[in-house]
């Protein structure tokens, strides 16, 4: 349709999927990225895409299965949106290994993000709940968090030689997360 020469597949959307999680991902994201994206396809994408044949998947079928992951409200809206993305690269991806010739993602329009307020402490508060995190193995952990804005994995990812207590600096050199029930960082 588009002049190009696309040569003709037998290949599956969740095929697709699998080797490219394999060929691409493995090799160019964290392990972190990678576990994400395989979990995103395992639960979400593959279950209602994957046996389409890549090269009759078409921007309708994306988002009719947008529609229906936030009809059926068991996941957020940006999960949904974050599936698009996903969709949206390994497409991408198909494009350039010549497989389809084109990205059918980009016709279509995922969900539009949810706004939500967000509830913090007050700052009177503050006080009352780091007594409360000085009775817990936390306590350090937590008033560390507080004073200096830090996410949980950058405080996580602290190691001595990067805080400087004569200076009353530290510095954020790498995070860290539980990934598969171990430690990365």
């Amino acid at each position: 349709k588009t002049g190009g020469f696309v040569k003709p597949a037998h290949l599956t959307v969740g095929q697709w999927l699998q080797e490219w999680l394999t060929s691409y991902v493995e090799t160019n994201c964290a392990p972190r990225t990678a576990a994400s994206y395989e979990g995103l396809v395992r639960l979400h994408i593959a279950p209602e895409l994957g046996g389409l044949l890549l090269s009759e998947l078409e921007a309708r079928h994306i988002q009719a299965f947008f529609a229906r992951k936030k009809a059926e409200g068991k996941v957020s809206v940006r999960t949904v949106r974050y599936c698009g993305s996903l969709l949206r690269q390994s497409l991408g991806h198909a494009v350039k290994m010549g497989l389809i010739g084109r990205n059918v993602c980009e016709a279509t329009d995922p969900p539009r993000p949810e706004r939500k307020t967000m509830s913090s402490l007050a700052p009177a508060d503050v006080g009352t709940f780091l007594e409360a995190a000085r009775q817990t193995p936390y306590g350090a952990f937590f008033a560390c968090l507080l004073h200096t804005g830090l996410r949980r994995g950058e405080a996580l990812g602290l190691k001595w030689k990067a805080v400087d207590l004569d200076m009353a600096t530290l510095s954020v050199v790498e995070t860290g997360y539980k990934l598969n029930g171990e430690y990365l960082f």
